[in-house]
Formats: C-alpha cells, sequence, structure tokens
C-alpha cells in the first residue's frame, strides 16, 4: 500500500505525529510517538507480519512535541519485541513505552517507534495471496486518518482507482490524535469534494491542513485531524 516511494518520516511540523505513513517496498511504514497508543490492522482474511520495528530517536522533527536533549540516540530494533505481540493477528495494539518494547534506549529523551509491516494472506496453505496493507476489495469501504499537518496516502492496486465515501476535517472525539489543544470534539467540515478533487487515479497523497476547508480553519484553537473513507473501484 501507500506507493513504492522512500518517504521516510520528512516534513512534519511540531506537533508530534500518530500514525505517520509512509512506505517501504514490501509494505507500510508507520510512527508513533512516545505513551500514544498503537493499532495495526488487516482487512479480514489477511494477517500482520512486522518486517521490523525500532525505538528511539534519530531526528530532530519526528514526534518533536516535548523537549529533547539529543538526536544522536541510536534507534534499536524492537522487532522481536513485537513480532509476538502482533504477527498473525488481524488487530494488533499496544501503547508506546519502554515497559511494552523492553528498555529505555534513550534516558530523558522523547522517543518513537517506527514500524515495517505488511499484511499477509491467512487462507489455507497452496492458496497465496500477499496485499499491502489497508489494500481492500473494489465494494469494501477503508478509513483512513490523518493528524492534523501531517500526510495520508491512499493507495488501490493496478487496474483500479480511488474512489471518495466520505471525507471529514475537523474533531469529533478527544481520543483520535490527541496531541495537541482539544478545546472543541464537535466541530469541522465535510470535504468530500475536495477530497474527490486531488484524488484522481490509482494513488493520491493528501495533507491534513485547512487548505482541505478553503483555508478556513473549523475548529478555531483545537488539533484537527482529517477521516476519509474510500474504496477501489475499476
Amino acid at each position: 500500500m501507500f506507493g513504492r516511494r522512500d518517504l521516510l518520516l520528512r516534513g512534519v511540523v511540531c506537533f508530534g505525529i500518530l500514525g505517520l505513513l509512509c512506505c517501504t517496498t514490501t509494505g507500510l511504514k508507520v510512527a508513533f510517538c512516545e505513551w500514544e497508543q498503537v493499532t495495526l490492522y488487516c482487512t479480514p482474511g489477511m494477517k500482520l507480519k512486522i518486517n521490523d520495528a525500532k525505538y528511539g530517536r534519530d531526528s530532530p522533527y519526528t514526534c518533536c512535541v516535548w523537549p529533547f536533549s539529543t538526536t544522536k540516540c541510536t534507534s534499536k530494533s524492537v522487532t522481536s519485541a513485537l513480532k509476538p505481540k502482533c504477527d498473525g493477528k488481524g488487530v494488533c495494539q499496544f501503547t508506546v513505552s519502554n515497559a511494552v518494547l523492553g528498555s529505555d534506549p534513550c534516558a530523558n529523551v522523547y522517543k518513537y517507534v517506527t514500524i515495517d509491516y505488511e499484511c499477509v494472506s491467512s487462507l489455507p496453505a497452496g492458496v497465496v495471496t500477499t496485499l499491502m496493507p489497508g489494500v481492500l476489495a473494489p465494494s469494501t469501504v477503508k478509513k483512513a486518518v490523518a493528524c492534523e499537518h501531517n500526510p495520508v496516502t491512499l493507495t488501490c492496486p493496478a487496474g483500479q482507482r480511488v474512489d471518495i465515501v466520505k471525507a471529514f476535517y475537523g474533531r469529533t472525539d478527544g481520543t483520535t490524535c490527541p496531541v495537541g489543544r482539544l478545546y472543541s470534539t464537535n466541530c469541522g467540515t465535510d470535504v468530500k469534494a475536495t477530497v474527490a478533487a486531488r484524488c484522481v487515479g490509482q494513488q493520491c497523497v493528501l495533507m491534513a491542513d485547512n487548505t482541505l476547508s478553503g483555508n478556513i480553519d473549523p475548529c478555531y484553537g483545537t488539533y484537527k485531524y482529517l477521516t476519509v473513507e474510500y474504496r477501489c473501484i475499476t
């Protein structure tokens, strides 16, 4: 899913991130800040496979919501810690913390975890299918979420295109993208028309920001997010 580009954790403003998406040659790479709740999932009939995971800090731009003393902290591999939690499951949830991931590789530094994973077939032996995370059958609706100032990529298999079902920019709860100011949990606007205009073809990259709503802030003073429901159609 999310193309074949090497868009490696860049261009993030200092609000921290929640599930920043980018891509690898095998699947999807996500990043979550320390103390955030991680949810990895695959579509029905597919199971998670963790390819690589690292915990620490090597960038000043990722998860920079708190002060940190260094970016020269070597991120340690936590693949072995996450594989038992996630491999072979349809959904995997955990909190980014030293306790869950095994140790503290950077004392007194605000850290993040990056996870490279894919969804593989859980069909009987002899039937082999591999899909990128979140790639669904044409009739199935997928939901994508991007925190404010962060990108999200919608991608369909070759020969199919993105069809936007719904798109909303704002905030309707206090649990999605909890970093930042949450003065209101009942604000936002329908941005389906804007998103549909930007998503033509097999893939599109959307930035969750006020340009979606005509440069008008639908939730002034509140950290927002973009939710998109879409299908892959021929």
